[in-house]
């Protein structure tokens, strides 16, 4: 389903609140969240016509506890106030919750900053859901402690990086992250992270300011196993403010050691639809082995639909890639060795500008079919 409101529309509403944030945040909060603080939950009240708490200064989560507010009539909404402290609310301590609040940050596009956190966690097992999150002048959300849960939030306007996650074991489902300046969504914990069903449109887009290009997604080259279904990657040029002609937007860009992407779909990047550069073993395919969800596909892409660059080794099954400006799937050695393990549904590569997929060894190397497993027969030597 394509998305259709503009950032025009989005950066209107940001900007149009007649309502500064004047209300103090209850004392009666700030002792429950301290480690002096009694019970499970701490409670902040929702507020009606508009209004938001005034966030001064840091909001330290100090014992595990669950932080909630309302999302009906009323809303917990929150907004960074002078002097504008670097994180609104801090989980630096395990076994803690954050759900059902709204996060202001006070950021100016295309204005940025690399320090600046709306909801910061440090601590392991902990959650943030069901929270919106507007104008963050760097992450909505920085999450760098072990099994942490993000879920169901959203992110709109945020000026560096949307959402991080850092450690082991996170959960990223259900998130719609749109408008991010720099990433999407980056990854760079170790091993075993999951992402589902997840929504990115239009990230990256501050090219003026960064001067990179790059993946709505980004799993970095520390990351050492991540499974990636059933996330929608769109992208439309015309919806995006402030760019200039230095660099390209990719859907996903992978440089992880062993990434499974199942039944995602990317398209209409000024990039690649996705894109692996490096890595030990990458596995694409056009369904979700799991559930037997299908329908992934990458198309519309501005350069190829899903191309591999210095990937020891590939597997691609049922993958549809459709339409792009390239190639469907390029094979890139890069003067390594790469082994690829083509199943016996090669999937839908047509309708490609210079066809359906490409052996590229223009800059060296070698690419042999695994054991068993013929080549794609539409794939052709292009060097």
């Amino acid at each position: 389903m394509r998305r259709t409101v503009c950032f025009a529309v989005i950066a209107a509403a940001l900007t149009t609140v007649a309502v500064r944030a004047q209300i103090a945040i209850p004392s009666t909060f700030l002792i429950c969240i301290s480690a002096s603080g009694t019970g499970s939950d701490c409670y902040l009240p929702g507020l009606s016509g508009g209004q938001r708490y005034s966030v001064t200064s840091t909001l330290a989560v100090e014992r595990p506890v669950t932080v909630w507010g309302d999302r009906g009539a009323t809303v917990t909404a929150l907004e960074r106030d002078s002097p504008f402290p670097d994180l609104m609310i801090s989980l630096n301590v395990s076994n803690s919750e954050v759900y059902r609040m709204d996060f202001y940050g006070g950021g100016v596009p295309p204005s940025y900053s690399t320090s600046a956190e709306d909801v910061g966690s440090g601590g392991d097992n902990n959650e943030i859901a069901f929270c919106n999150f507007y104008d963050s002048p760097g992450y909505s959300i920085d999450s760098g402690g072990s099994a942490a849960l993000i879920a169901y939030n959203t992110s709109y306007w945020a000026g560096f990086l949307a959402v991080r996650s850092g450690g082991t074991g996170a959960t990223i489902l259900g998130n719609d992250i749109e408008y991010g300046g720099g990433d999407g969504l980056i990854l760079d914990g170790y091993a075993n992270n999951t992402v589902t069903s997840n929504y990115l449109y239009n990230n990256t887009w501050n090219y003026t300011i960064f001067n990179i290009s790059g993946g709505q997604m980004d799993i970095e080259d520390l990351v050492n196993s991540v499974t990636a279904s059933t996330n929608f990657f769109q992208f439309d040029a015309s919806d995006v403010p402030w760019t200039s002609n230095c660099c390209w937007t990719g859907g996903i860009e992978s440089h992880g050691a062993y990434v499974y992407l199942y039944n995602n779909s990317s398209a209409g990047h000024t990039g690649a639809g996705i894109y692996f550069w490096g890595g030990t073993y990458a596995d694409v395919r056009g369904y979700d082995p799991t559930t037997q969800d299908s329908g992934g596909d990458s198309w519309a892409n501005t350069y190829d639909g899903v191309a591999f660059t210095n990937v020891s080794s590939v597997n691609l099954d049922d993958v549809n890639s459709q339409s792009n400006g390239y190639y469907g799937i390029r094979l890139q050695p890069n003067g390594t060795a790469t082994t690829v393990n083509w199943s016996s549904t090669y999937g839908l590569t047509t309708y490609n500008s210079l066809g359906a997929c490409a052996y590229d060894t223009s800059t060296g190397g070698s690419i042999t079919a695994a054991s068993g497993s013929a080549p794609d027969p539409s794939c052709t030597r292009i060097y």
